[in-house]
Parts: C-alpha cells; structure tokens; sequence
C-alpha cells in the first residue's frame, strides 16, 4: 500500500524530491501515537495524526491569519512529542493500562457479553 500510495502522490500533490522529508515527521507520529506493535492501531493513529494536522491548520489559520499554513508540518512534531513524553508505547500502552485497572476489567467483562 505503501508503494502505491507513493506512486499516486504525484498525481494529487506538487512533489519535490524533498517531499519525503516533509511528510516523515507526519508519518512517526502516526505511527508512534498508534504504537508500533499493532499494525491497525498504528493506522488508527496516522488517521488522527493526519485528521488532527488538516483541522488544526484551518483552526490556526483562521483563528491568527493565513500565515500559519506555512506552519502545518509543525503539528505532527508538537503530537509526537506529547506521545513519546506522556505514553511512548501509544495507544496500545494506555489500552493495557486500561485494562490492569478494575474498571477496564468491568468494561472488558460487559464488551464480552
């Protein structure tokens, strides 16, 4: 999918042999923020990395004027610190977490049913 998704980026986006550089801080984040052991939940975090990057643009850019726009690639960056600072193992350590506690247990124990 990769693959593909690299050949079909030209065809949507203007592209520069720098664009690589540009979308990797996007794609660690999505990747960290989802966890890194789980190939679903790290799609699930590059979906609320990329979600999170285009409303935060828009909010910014009309909230302080269309110069923030040039400041969009600092989003992922501002998400991958808050993950590697509150929960380096992502979504899936906060979903362990969860479950060690007695209502994690409880929600776990009603879900089955």
């Amino acid at each position: 999918m990769a693959c593909l998704a690299g050949a079909m980026f030209p065809y949507w986006f203007l592209s520069t042999p720098r664009i690589g550089a540009m979308l990797l801080s996007a794609c660690m984040a999505g990747s960290l923020l989802g966890g890194i052991e789980s190939t679903y939940a790290a799609m699930l975090g590059g979906f609320v990395v990329g979600f999170a990057q285009v409303v935060m643009t828009l909010w910014l850019m009309s909230l302080l004027g269309e110069w923030m726009g040039a400041y969009r690639l600092m989003i992922p960056m501002a998400i991958l610190i808050f993950v590697l600072l509150l929960e380096p193992r992502g979504l899936v350590g906060v979903i362990e977490r969860l479950r060690a506690t007695t209502v994690g247990k409880q929600i776990e124990s009603r879900l089955k049913r």
